[in-house]
């Protein structure tokens, strides 16, 4: 038999499909300039590339490493929502991230919560209608002394000094394979995870841990910063250690020492302000504060260098003269190199090619990529959003706050911000070509929000797939908005007073009286700071503008395949009217992101406009709490000799006049925990309608479907999980273990109805076996005794005897290759007459020794095991199966190529029974 295995464009080796559903999360604006690297890792664990956005996922697989259901993907991902002046190359290339771990971020929000200095006091939070104004008397109890110690608070650990208190929650992005997230944390150690699931963040900060549903444990244990490490910084993943304990991933990293500047992460930032300052006299006076043009912030970010397991490990290797290029990826298994992948770049900023080889050092496959050009460098002109508008700035030291023409005849000197759409595509990813020299071309188009209005950011248009001889064999192109208007909703309108912060000075002076000095209110200064970007985020699941109805049309120009109606669930913030000074807030009252960007509908009509399939989901809000934050700003400065009058400003009227009552400005805002579920979907496909009901648990996971055929007929299958049992459970017992433990996944107890009559009920039960918890008993309805037993486990967590009622006999197991591998199976006896030092020899060896191997198979002919069934199984150096020996002595050979696949199998003649291709185009 011969087996031909082809390279599916789109499909198994580069993924560029279009996903509908979208684990959103919400999030507060950046306020720190966030590590490069993390903010390139959260782009696909917070952003979700979709329709809903307007994205394409472009991935490019490069290995997985897979231990005991743990999975760490290895992989290039492309984010082709546009190039930003503050993006950087970084591993891989503009727009690519490697994703290869996981990440942890801090960003403090008010007072960190790893201040070294100063006396932390309870957190301040209180509705604004509630703080009492014009208090500051001198009492220790003023809610506007509170204030004081709330923007104490929010300095760095270098600079506070005196009492504290904190008013909002600092935030944690969480990002590792398959999950991501964000953990809140308050002064007070209250703490809450958005969305709220299963996976659990702890022990946050230096040295955060996370635990999956499974129980696995994540840690992160190296960290960067940008130097002020008590509000900004971001950890990375170091080990994965499976539930059992048995098994433990290491990630390896070359950490840099400040010191090492060329070493060091530089990222662009833009920092000068241009202000207006409003006196007494009715005069105004204008200046730029701060450096002006592309300034940098550095970041010692850690270099993945390797990944490993148990003799296996992936190495990372970088370029001699540009450290954090990546050059090739090396992966060896046992020791033995398996296969690498090499990179070739344009100066090392842009991917041409990836290079797959297999361990002979010859060429297996490859991908070449082709781009719009390059992005300008150095100071270029960026539009509103921070995409490029031009070829350069008109200077290295431009103002890069907008040219806002404002009320009063006020114009601002700064750049041109407006949008420019040719720039904006320099240097995006147009062309993949894949292993079978078919390739795909992208073509993008701004994001269009209400009226036509042209936004920051780019969205598919287009995507055409040719095969090798050139000829076009699919097209996919996307109408966007309702009635496929093209336009979508903008996340906000660019606004001048979004850019701007508002302040007041007040002078304070001595003068002589009756009883000696008084102090008397001099001068007043009003003064409105414009930024180069707005203060509130104009961005929403990393697009400018968000489309809740998108047409995706397939086929080709002479045979058209009809067209995909795809809809999303879409809300807006809720916005205050002001800050309790009227002014603009910087964050919304409500964020409804985490609502956003959800399937609710799909349907798929062919090229006669007949329905062939549609699907509706209807979604609810589940397990809901809104926690209240007070944001507190500083605004009034008393300067000059009698400035102290300032702690107790309120006595005196002039300046309680003047203050209004309060020397800061502030505002009340929710940050949401909860997720959006949905509640009933209804499905038409090939003429059968189908609808399924859920229900969920307090962790978000399914406890009840209900299925509802086409006929009205009725089947529930309910579930119960960790949570639900330990609610009753005892302090000690198996569910409280598990529970602390963080094991949520598995459903201990299942029970399937017809109507209202059970059917079918299964229980798993689980055991404590002393360094893990593991399955021990599977129960069906109607039996009492377990139909499947779990009698014993070895050290790396693998179950070594197992039982089945109804069958009369035992299965045991041997592991090999540190417990990686099965490398003997007993049906119907036991390898006790082996004696646990050599099965542990056998278990804890890289690979088994002959000898070993020999005694085992001497097990065949052991008068006393007559009518077992033994079957062993025999490894190459990279683990995959050599040989296969059944209890006849039948043998089976397996023989693979250079590159790890399997080439043929033999029999035990050597006769070739099955041969393998893979067709690539070289």
């Amino acid at each position: 038999m011969k087996k031909r295995i082809l390279t599916i464009i789109l499909g198994i080796l580069c993924t560029a499909g279009m996903h509908g559903q979208s684990s959103d999360v919400p999030s507060l604006p950046q306020l720190t300039t966030p590590s490069p690297k993390a903010t390139m890792v959260d782009r696909f664990g917070y952003y979700p590339t979709n329709l809903y956005t307007g994205l394409v996922d472009i991935t490019i697989p490069i290995h997985t490493i897979e231990v005991k259901g743990i999975k760490i993907p290895i992989e290039f991902k492309y984010h082709a929502s546009g190039l930003k002046y503050d993006d950087l190359p970084m591993e891989v290339g503009y727009g690519w991230t490697l994703m290869a771990g996981g990440t942890v971020s801090y960003s403090a929000r008010a007072a960190s919560a790893y201040l070294t200095k100063g006396e932390k006091g309870e957190p301040f939070i209180k509705e604004v209608k509630d703080i009492v104004k014009n208090d500051k008397t001198g009492s220790l109890y003023s809610d506007q002394l509170q204030l004081d110690y709330v923007i104490n608070g929010s300095k760095s650990d270098y600079t506070i000094q005196g009492k504290y208190r904190d008013s909002e929650y600092d935030v944690y992005n969480f990002s590792f394979p398959e999950h991501s997230g964000q953990y809140y944390l308050l002064e007070d150690n209250k703490e809450f995870t958005v969305p709220v699931s299963t996976t659990y963040l702890y022990g946050s900060g230096y040295t955060p841990v996370a635990r999956d549903e499974h129980g696995n444990e994540y840690q992160f244990g190296v960290r960067d910063s940008d130097g002020d490490i008590a509000r900004n910084f971001t950890y990375y993943l170091t080990k994965v250690i499976s539930a059992d304990k048995g098994d433990t991933i290491h990630f390896s990293y070359q950490e840099i020492n400040w010191g090492a500047t060329d070493k060091l992460v530089h990222r662009p930032v833009i920092e000068a302000t241009y202000s207006f300052k409003d006196n007494m006299q009715g005069t105004t006076q204008s200046s730029i504060d701060g450096v002006t043009g592309i300034t940098r912030k550095s970041f010692n970010t850690p270099i993945l260098k390797e990944i490993s397991h148990k003799g296996n490990r992936v190495e990372f290797q970088y370029s001699s003269t540009e450290i954090r290029s990546l050059e090739q990826i090396r992966i060896y298994q046992q020791g033995t190199l398996v296969k690498s992948v090499r990179l070739a770049k344009t100066d090392h900023a842009y991917l041409d090619a990836a290079r797959f080889y297999g361990s002979d050092n010859k060429e297996i496959y490859s991908y070449g990529f082709e781009y719009n050009g390059k992005r300008p460098e150095g100071y270029m002109s960026i539009d509103y959003w921070g995409y490029c508008n031009g070829p350069s700035a008109s200077s290295p030291h431009a103002l890069y706050v907008p040219n806002f023409t404002l009320p009063n005849n006020r114009t601002i000197p700064g750049l041109n911000r407006s949008l420019n759409e040719a720039y904006m595509q320099k240097g995006m990813l147009t062309k993949i070509v894949y292993p079978t020299k078919g390739y795909t071309t992208f073509t993008y188009e701004p994001h269009r929000g209400q009226n036509g209005v042209l936004y920051g950011g780019l969205r598919i248009k287009e995507m055409n797939v040719y095969n090798e001889s050139g000829n076009l064999q699919e097209k996919k192109w996307y109408k966007y908005g309702l009635n496929e208007s093209g336009n979508g909703r903008a996340i906000r309108t660019v606004d001048p007073n979004d850019y701007c912060s508002q302040s007041y000075l007040l002078e304070a002076y001595w003068a002589p009286g009756f009883e000696g000095a008084i102090t008397l209110l001099g001068e007043r200064t009003r003064v409105e700071a414009y930024h180069a970007f707005p203060l509130s985020d104009y961005f929403q699941q990393g697009s400018t503008v968000v489309y809740s109805c998108v047409t995706e049309y397939m086929g080709t120009p002479a045979a058209p395949e009809g067209k995909t109606e795809y809809r999303f669930s879409d809300f807006m913030d809720e916005w205050y009217y002001g800050t309790m000074r009227g002014n603009r807030t910087e964050i919304p009252k409500w964020s409804n992101a985490w609502k956003c960007g959800k399937l609710v509908g799909k349907t798929v009509t062919d090229n006669s406009g007949k329905i062939v399939y549609s699907l509706s989901n209807t979604y609810e809000e589940i397990n809901r709490r809104d926690y209240l934050n007070l944001r507190v700003l500083s605004y009034c400065n008393i300067y000059g000799p009698a400035s102290g009058i300032k702690e107790i400003f309120s006595t005196h009227t002039d300046f309680s006049t003047a203050t209004e009552g309060s020397l800061y400005d502030y505002y009340n805002y929710y940050i949401t925990s909860g997720e959006y579920v949905v509640k009933e979907s209804k499905e038409f496909n090939d003429g059968v309608y189908k609808t399924v009901r859920y229900k969920y648990n307090e962790l978000g996971q399914i406890i009840e479907e209900t299925l509802v055929n086409s006929e009205g007929n009725e089947q529930i299958v309910r579930k119960k999980y960790t949570c639900d049992f330990w609610k009753d459970a005892m302090s000690g017992s198996i569910y409280d273990k598990m529970y602390w433990k963080n094991i949520h996944s598995p459903a201990l107890e299942t029970s399937v109805y017809k109507g209202e009559a059970l059917v079918g009920k299964t229980t798993n039960e689980y055991k404590d076996w002393g360094d893990f918890i593991a399955l021990q008993n599977v129960k069906q309805l109607n039996y009492y005794e377990p139909r499947i037993k779990y009698q014993s486990y070895d050290k790396y967590g693998n179950p070594t005897v197992i039982s089945k009622d109804g069958e009369f006999e035992e299965v045991s197991y041997i592991w090999g290759h540190q417990g990686q591998r099965v490398i003997a199976e007993i049906r119907g006896g036991s390898f006790d007459t082996l004696g646990p030092v050599l099965t542990d020899r056998v278990t804890s060896a890289v690979s088994p020794s002959s000898a070993d191997m020999a005694i085992i198979e001497a097990l065949r002919s052991n008068p006393s095991l007559e009518g077992s069934r033994i079957t062993t199984y025999y490894y190459d150096s990279a683990l995959n199966l050599k040989q296969l020996v059944m209890p006849n002595g039948t043998k089976t050979s397996y023989e693979y190529d250079s590159f790890g696949r399997l080439a043929c199998v033999k029999d035990q003649n050597g006769k070739i029974i099955e041969s393998y291709q893979y067709n690539y185009k070289q």
